[in-house]
């Protein structure tokens, strides 16, 4: 990734907020997107680049307001293989200090979740989880 692309997603992260800034913005029972999502992905990011430059790091596929009141960012890759699907790891942010994320690697048999807070670094399985979209 370079800087033009995360400063595409720095600006892009506003309109997310606004789109979805009530319930029910999704149609259905979409909790809103809290202001303080922003923040805290670009902590997010800041503490990222101290682990893995920028240069290094996948550019997402995708970065969408979720319906449990975060914003998600989502790394995919459809697999070559049609009975393997596809490769994906996605990071929430709800604005509260904290990140979530979801791993879905059927290349590799690996299916997990967890939950950490923004502080000083980024956990490192985190980051083996970015570096693997490269």
């Amino acid at each position: 990734m370079d800087s033009q692309t995360l400063e595409k997603i720095y600006n892009y992260l506003p309109v997310l907020v606004t789109t979805c800034d009530r319930h029910g913005w999704d149609g259905n029972y979409g909790d809103p997107v809290p202001l303080e999502s922003i923040p805290d992905i670009r902590s997010f990011f800041t503490l990222l680049q101290a682990q893995l430059p920028l240069i290094k790091m996948p550019c997402p596929s995708e970065t969408f307001g979720d319906s449990i009141g975060a914003i998600t960012i989502l790394w995919d890759t459809e697999l070559s293989t049609k009975d393997m699907g596809h490769d994906s790891f996605s990071i929430s942010f709800s604005g509260d200090g904290l990140y979530s994320y979801f791993a879905q690697l059927e290349s590799l048999g690996v299916e997990e979740r967890g939950q950490y807070k923004l502080n000083e670094s980024i956990n490192p399985k985190v980051v083996e989880y970015v570096k693997f979209f490269k």
